[in-house]
């Protein structure tokens, strides 16, 4: 007779994002599991609903009701396929603090887009920080990573990946106080 182990699951800890985001991605743990389902209390959807690494694009009930709970279900494995275990987590999705100048606030332009594969990130709100911009394609694979240090408010980086499929991207910029995602499209 052979035991199998339940599956352990976790959708990660609960967070929060502005209500405007478009998307924001999430990544969830599991293990001795068949498969895999992430589900949505709300009206937004996934990118790839049986991934781990996921993206999530709230709705318009996701962002009036101010959050929305995301569970990740592991499935058993064979011979206790019909036994899953669920964990949620909580995503707010309201936005509050204090205005910042306007010369200080954080903010991302990427242009062309679309484009060949070859743009520009304009940054701005970035003085005195560490900057990180990644490009990572809808799975979630890192495919371009640079790292620098802002000593002006404005920051300027050209990219080229030509020599990329055509599709949809996400560009991840990261810096000390913030982060913002936005989509490329190579075409």
């Amino acid at each position: 007779m052979t035991l199998q182990s339940l599956p352990t699951v976790s959708a990660g800890n609960d967070t929060a994002y502005c209500w405007y985001v478009p998307f924001f991605f999430i990544n969830g743990s599991a293990a001795n599991y068949s498969t895999i389902k992430w589900t949505t209390s709300g009206d937004g959807h996934f990118n790839y609903e049986n991934q781990l690494f996921n993206v999530y694009y709230p709705g318009d009930i996701d962002r009036s009701s101010g959050g929305v709970t995301l569970t990740l279900t592991a499935y058993s494995m064979e011979p206790c396929a019909s036994d899953s275990l669920a964990d949620d987590m909580f995503v707010d999705l309201v936005c509050t603090g204090t205005a910042q100048p306007e010369n200080d606030k954080f903010s991302v332009l990427i242009q062309p887009n679309p484009s060949s594969g070859s743009f520009v990130v304009n940054l701005s709100g970035v003085k005195d920080q560490k900057v990180t911009i990644s490009v990572l394609d809808l799975r979630g694979k890192t495919i371009f990573h640079d790292e620098m240090k802002s000593s002006s408010t404005a920051l300027e980086r050209k990219i080229d990946l030509s020599e990329l499929s055509r599709g949809t991207y996400m560009v991840k910029i990261n810096t000390d106080k913030e982060q913002k995602i936005e989509k490329i499209i190579i075409q």
